[in-house]
């Protein structure tokens, strides 16, 4: 993997970990959302959502969100930026969101404390005029800043919709809306998960499972890429190489999983498709040294014709290698 490959890899999982953060706040948003239309939110459940310490949700994504977006204006996408600087606006709006909370907490119980007691002193009276002012601010606040924030996610969750046509390469994401559908549908409602997939790819639905299936690849985990391509194929997306990395990814997950002779047949046909495709270098690599192991397993065995053909697998393999 060369350096580029390396930092392209890492802005993609920053960019998985900003839409993660961003999702998960949103929702977590609407819980404090509804729990404050009940009167049921506690300064408590706003502690860990947001904060200037580090400590909370929304610190994290608008800290994630500034290294990967905020650079020079002209150097960088203008999208980017103005996600970037919703996420701040978010951020900000909920720290004052979190004072306000904070004052009516502990002054309104102080308020209450005076209003009860008897025989108050001038200057007690005086305080509770003050104590007064104050939580009756930090109530009509409050309330304003409820709605603001709630429309600023409902507003950025739309905008991150404009970035996803620009982040169809990055198979990480792709990967993260098709193993958390549930928290999606939540943000979006609707169609959800396949509503956001088809704004990523031109071929919708269907080619982010390719997608998905082809970067399981790349982290070996075989038998989730051969459902994807499976699905991606069932759903009648036209890529040429799909049912042979469908065959690629089916052989390998029967290669780990013991099953050697119906492994081969997949690996053979992965081979004798996938040889001459310059992108299918790792891949080969990969069905060469699956089949050069494949063979003497078979030969132990007394499959002679299997192990030769796994060593001829092997050798299409390395010669499409060079």
């Amino acid at each position: 993997m060369t350096v580029l490959d390396r930092d392209m890899r890492e802005r993609n999982r920053r960019i998985v970990e900003v839409v993660a953060r961003f999702l998960q706040a949103t929702v977590a948003f609407e819980e404090i959302y509804q729990a404050y239309r009940k009167g049921a939110l506690t300064f408590a459940q706003i502690g860990s959502f947001v904060d200037d310490r580090g400590k909370s949700l929304l610190f994290d994504m608008k800290e994630n969100c500034h290294a990967l977006f905020r650079r020079n204006v002209v150097s960088g996408m203008e999208k980017e930026q103005l996600f970037d600087l919703a996420i701040g606006t978010i951020f900000h709006e909920a720290m004052k969101l979190r004072e306000d909370l904070y004052q009516l907490e502990v002054y309104g119980a102080k308020l209450r404390t005076l209003e009860s007691k008897d025989g108050r002193t001038r200057y007690e009276d005086d305080f509770l005029r003050q104590l007064r002012k104050i939580t009756r601010r930090a109530e009509v606040r409050l309330d304003e800043e409820m709605e603001e924030t709630r429309t600023l996610f409902r507003e950025t969750s739309e905008q991150l919709k404009t970035l996803l046509a620009d982040f169809g390469s990055n198979g990480l994401l792709v990967r993260f809306f098709h193993e958390n559908g549930d928290l999606v549908q939540k943000v979006y409602g609707g169609q959800g998960v396949e509503e956001l997939l088809d704004l990523m790819y031109p071929g919708g639905y269907a080619q982010s499972l390719v997608a998905a299936g082809k970067s399981y690849l790349e982290s070996a985990r075989y038998e989730r890429a051969e459902l994807c391509f499976r699905q991606g194929i069932e759903r009648g997306y036209a890529d040429p190489a799909a049912p042979l990395l469908l065959a690629f990814a089916k052989g390998m997950a029967r290669y780990y999983g013991g099953k050697l002779e119906e492994a081969l047949p997949e690996l053979e046909q992965a081979a004798a498709g996938l040889a001459g495709r310059p992108e299918a270098s790792p891949w080969m690599l990969v069905i060469a040294r699956a089949a050069r192991r494949i063979s003497p397993e078979l030969r132990v065995r007394g499959r002679i014709d299997g192990a030769d053909r796994a060593t001829a697998v092997a050798e299409k393999a390395e010669t499409a290698l060079g």
